[in-house]
């Protein structure tokens, strides 16, 4: 299972950070109380721009390996691996997204998403369209 957290630019590029923020602590602690029973105790790859926060939190075990990219300016190792992972909890980026999506034909393939794409009260994008149904929001 692949788990991808975003933060870094989230948190400093003003461009950025006026329209997203990351998805919180309780995400996915709720994302993994869900997905765990549904797909078996699998391990969980965990793939992040913010290594040092991903391994702080109380949601981050035994059960979870913190992958790390060596070569930041090319991502195709990371998405590759990424996307032949069998289920998935995404954040709200489109590196998470198209993981999942690359998945999407996988038997049994489950996806986790956050509810809430954008900031609450951003006007210039709705997040309804983003995620398909078959995927879960929370």
């Amino acid at each position: 299972m692949a788990l991808h957290v975003r933060s870094g630019d989230y948190l400093t590029d003003t461009s950025v950070a006026h329209l997203v923020e990351p998805c919180p602590e309780h995400y996915y602690l709720r994302a993994l109380a869900e997905m765990r029973p549904r797909v078996g105790n699998l391990h969980t790859l965990v793939f992040s721009d913010d290594p040092a926060w991903v391994s702080a939190q109380s949601w981050f075990d035994a059960r979870c390996s913190l992958m790390t990219n060596p070569d930041l300016d090319d991502p195709t190792p990371e998405l590759q691996l990424m996307s032949a992972c069998t289920h998935h909890i995404i954040s709200n980026s489109t590196f998470s997204w198209w993981s999942a999506w690359l998945a999407d034909s996988q038997p049994d393939h489950q996806v986790i998403a956050p509810r809430t794409w954008f900031k609450p009260g951003n006007a210039r994008r709705g997040d309804s369209d983003i995620v398909p149904e078959r995927w879960t929001r929370m």
